[in-house]
């Protein structure tokens, strides 16, 4: 049988010998028993083989119009069209097979054999026309593709290919450094210089800052300033206006800052009391961290952290149940004194009976409250150590000392505090007993559960940010209500209020005709996919930028853009790689499977990267094979330059020792730059937080003390030093990871690329506080890492990693074998080894051993070490402040720390202080 683009079509054959003599010498009316009535059958043959060349011909027109060289075929055009030509093949080899009555005449051979040289002629134009045509095309627009800035780059041929290859669905895969923008620029001017109207093409960015970087070139070097260039906000907001033939009042992050702000003041100042109540059991939780299953591979799992947890109450106490730290900070906001587990003397004891400890006693009323942990049927937790039976022995022995005595007991159970009637029931029954409740002042609440950067506006900040999360992923209050569960009741007081919050703001914004981001998204999804004719028609194509970050929402509109045979085209840049919004609701796998989602589309894979040196672009491709959700590839590094990434490894022997460390350690690499011809804009500082991490602000101190300017989030974060007018972009850069997406420097520093809540990558930072109005998981450690390998890949030239002793981060394991570990006194290297360090001699001991010659501390800034140098080894003598170079010195280690022992080999050399 024939088939399309693999083989050639079958030529006729004339059958069989057997079939050959059958039909010729056999009697006729045999002949018409087995293979029919000649005339019959002569007639159904001219009538199949005439349909056939309709159908070519048809066929051929259809090939013309689309097979004509200045097009690209579309997958769905492919398809169609072989499909159609598939069923001509179908036709003639059923003709050419079938066993007809009488032989072919010439006429007949004639005929089928130009059938199946048009039909083959057809199968060879389409294998490979994609293929032809973007040759052609990249040879046609040589001009647009060379000489493309003032150093006379040219495109690579990838990036070529990406911007010529015109499938309905267009994924190019663009890794750190790879030229994106240029590509999308160049895709742009392409279309235009090939006819498409400006106004049909619209480009797609999620930052202001990409908006005006592709405004720029397209207008700077191209002179094109009519294509729809917005944001994605933007873009569905014009959209939605125009569906309801109105302006629209917009807001932004700071209303909505700003309202939570406000209704939380009026909430607390008495004006909601259910919300208040819920405001202040989430403040009393704050700290805590409690298991979930979900958390854990097994029940088993789950059973054993629960029966080993504890809890630190609002007084600093550690207790063993949420319910007992309920009670307690109870008992502290209510200004009632008590003592947690204190022996109760007068109780019996035994030989088989320990001393009697209650949960909770009461000195200034003698009342003792115990806690039981049982639920309605009187049974215990599985975590308990205790059988159900034991403990209900346990509670009836307690009560029968307490009916035996003057003492009085107040009992509380475990079934009250998962039913939230837990406060309730204290209240009452303490009252009863004439327990004076004093309730604390919600400011000395918030002063003893939050520490000093985490006040009234950070928790502000958290409950804008959860209702922002809760219309990213469209969830309404009553969902997030009844996803919450009191066994996290951190998680269930905050989503409490947060849900309230949500509603009010919700109808704040239905009453003051307001739309807010997300609103812009699903007005304009709505008004595409009611009349999709009406916008579809607006654009022949549709260009998305930095799609691995778009959300779930936007998905969802350019989607419904983009579905369908007449809708736009639609062309992706992107990277898996640098995924790193699922906070903004961004799910990395509608890139890693574009296909699956949108349908076949056109993919390019550009490979070569212009900015990373070799080790830099290895050293983050190391890191990235680590995650499971990816598009493999191995980029190649074409910048020219080399260098290898350093780690320097500080001391610090508490969180603000150590952020002092960072800060004048990171001031003194910039320092040491500029001392080499660099500019102030040459440096860029990063860090995974650009709040909250005390490192960060220790770092613009330093750099102020040493009049470097710098620039940092925000136009107000900015220093110059007296006098000076540099422009915006004129300092050191100093930026959170995320902040420095798209950006990119000659000399990059990572701070604290160590274990920690502000850290690569941070622990618990109150993130899991939005989970319940989020669909996908964010901050987990995939996205982690990618948003590592984004601050690795902003380097172009070199790279140093600052890192704590001891707490170092699990991604430096991941790409060490990239890494020169920094000449350091903290990290001098692995016991037993001689080596050479640079120091000051910091401190020398008045009495040492006597069998030491001199004993002290060496310092740099990296830290202190401890150093001995031995009597008998007759060593050079130090003294107290002067700095020196060390040679063959061995590390040691005593007690746990690492110590530099002068051996017989040991020589040092003056140097001045400070000259490293």
């Amino acid at each position: 049988m024939g088939t399309v683009g693999e083989e050639e079509i079958e030529p006729i054959d004339e059958p069989s010998l057997p079939v050959r003599l059958f039909r010729r010498y056999a009697p006729r009316p045999l002949v018409r028993l087995f293979l029919g009535n000649p005339d019959e059958r002569r007639r159904e043959f001219e009538s199949a083989l005439a349909t056939l060349e309709d159908e070519l011909a048809s066929l051929n027109e259809e090939q013309a119009a689309l097979l004509d060289g200045e097009q690209y075929l579309t997958t769905r055009e492919r398809r169609e069209f072989t499909d159609s030509h598939r069923r001509a093949i179908d036709e003639y080899d059923e003709l050419r097979s079938t066993t007809w009555p009488f032989p072919y005449a010439d006429e007949d051979r004639g005929r089928l054999d130009s059938i199946r040289s048009e039909l083959q002629a057809i199968t060879d134009h389409l294998d490979g026309y994609n293929e032809s045509f973007v040759e052609r095309q990249l040879e046609q627009y040589e001009d647009l593709f060379t000489d493309i800035d003032e150093a006379g780059h040219d495109l690579n041929r990838d990036q070529r290919k990406a911007v010529v290859r015109n499938d309905e669905y267009n994924q190019v895969i663009a890794g750190a450094g790879t030229g994106k923008t240029l590509v999308l620029t160049h895709r742009i001017t392409y279309l235009i210089e090939r006819g498409v109207d400006p106004d049909q093409i619209a480009a797609v960015t999620l930052t202001r800052n990409a908006r005006d970087e592709i405004q720029n070139r397209l207008a700077e070097r191209f002179d094109i300033t009519e294509v729809t260039v917005e944001t994605i906000h933007s873009f569905a907001n014009g959209i939605a206006r125009q569906a309801t033939d109105g302006n629209r009042s917009t807001i932004d992050d700071r209303d909505r800052r700003n309202f939570v702000e406000e209704r939380i003041r009026e909430k607390l100042d008495g004006g909601d009391p259910t919300f208040t109540r819920h405001y202040r059991q989430f403040l009393t939780h704050y700290s805590t961290e409690t298991p979930v299953p979900d958390d854990h591979e097994s029940r088993t799992e789950y059973v054993r952290a629960r029966s080993e947890r504890s809890y630190e109450t609002l007084a600093g106490e550690t207790v063993a149940s949420q319910a007992e730290k309920a009670i307690a900070d109870f008992l502290f906001t209510h200004d009632v004194e008590y003592q947690y587990e204190a022996i109760a003397e007068w109780a019996e004891t035994g030989e088989d009976r320990d001393v009697y400890s209650p949960d909770f006693h009461l000195p200034a009323y003698d009342i003792t409250i115990e806690h039981w942990g049982i639920d309605e049927s009187g049974d215990v937790a599985p975590w308990f150590s205790w059988t159900s039976e034991e403990y209900r022995e346990k509670l009836a022995w307690a009560r029968q000392q307490f009916a035996s005595s003057d003492h009085t007991l107040v009992e509380t159970y475990d079934f009250e505090y998962w039913a939230g009637t837990l406060e309730k029931a204290l209240t009452h029954r303490l009252a009863r007993r004439g327990v004076r409740l004093d309730p604390m002042s919600f400011d000395d609440l918030v002063d003893h559960a939050l520490d000093d950067h985490e006040r009234e506006r950070h928790l502000v900040g958290l409950f804008a940010k959860f209702i922002d999360n809760a219309g990213t992923f469209d969830t309404d209050p009553d969902e997030i209500r009844d996803d919450l569960s009191r066994h996290d009741p951190r998680e269930y007081h905050f989503g409490v209020c947060g849900s309230i919050l949500l509603e009010e703001y919700k109808d704040w914004k239905r009453r003051n005709g307001l739309v807010d981001f997300d609103d812009m998204i699903y007005d304009a999804v709505a008004a595409v996919r009611e009349d999709p004719d009406r916008f579809q028609s607006q654009f022949e194509h549709v260009l998305v930028d930095e799609f691995q970050d778009v959300a779930i929402s936007q998905i969802r509109l350019l989607d419904a853009l983009t579905d369908g045979p007449d809708a736009p085209h639609l062309f992706c840049v992107g990277d898996d790689w640098q995924s790193i919004y699922a906070f903004r609701g961004a799910v990395v796998e509608y890139f890693v499977d574009f296909e699956e989602y949108f349908g076949p589309a056109a993919i390019t894979e550009l490979r070569e990267t212009y900015r990373c040196p070799e080790t830099v672009l290895d050293a983050s491709t190391d890191l990235i094979a680590n995650n499971p959700t990816q598009i493999e590839k191995r980029p190649v590094a074409c910048s020219g330059r080399e260098t290898t990434p350093r780690l320097h490894v500080l001391d610090g022997y508490d969180e603000w020792q150590y952020a002092d460390r960072v800060g004048e350690y990171a001031a003194t690499l910039v320092e040491q730059y500029l001392n080499e011809g660099s500019d102030p804009e040459d440096v860029m500082i990063l860090s995974r937080y650009d709040s909250g991490a005390p490192f960060v602000e220790q770092v613009k101190e330093a750099l102020e003390e040493r009049s470097i300017p710098y620039d940092g989030k925000a136009d107000g974060d900015r220093y110059r030093p007296h006098g000076a007018t540099a422009g915006n972009d004129a300092g050191v850069s100093v930026f959170s990871a995320h902040q420095a997406k798209g950006r990119e420097a000659p000399h990059v520093i990572l701070l604290n690329v160590a274990r920690g809540e502000d850290g690569f990558a941070p622990e618990v930072r109150n993130n899991e506080l939005l989970n319940p109005v989020r669909d996908v998981s964010a901050n987990t450690e995939a996205e982690e890492r990618r948003l590592f390998y984004v601050a690795l890949t902003r380097s172009e030239a070199t790279l140093d990693l600052l890192t704590k002793a001891g707490e170092e981060s699990a991604f430096l394991d991941e790409i060490g074998e990239c890494l020169a570990r920094s000449e350091s006194v903290v990290d001098p290297g692995e016991v037993g080894e001689r080596v050479r360090i640079t120091a000051t001699v910091a401190t020398l001991w008045d009495d040492p051993h006597e069998s030491q010659a001199q004993a002290g501390l060496l310092e740099d800034e990296s830290g202190r070490i401890k150093f001995v140098s031995w009597a008998r080894t007759d060593p050079p003598v130090v003294e107290e402040g002067a700095t020196y170079v060390f040679d063959e010195v061995e590390v040691s280690e005593y007690n746990g720390d690492r110590e530099i022992h002068f051996t017989k080999s040991t020589t040092i050399h003056g140097r001045e202080q400070g000259n490293r």
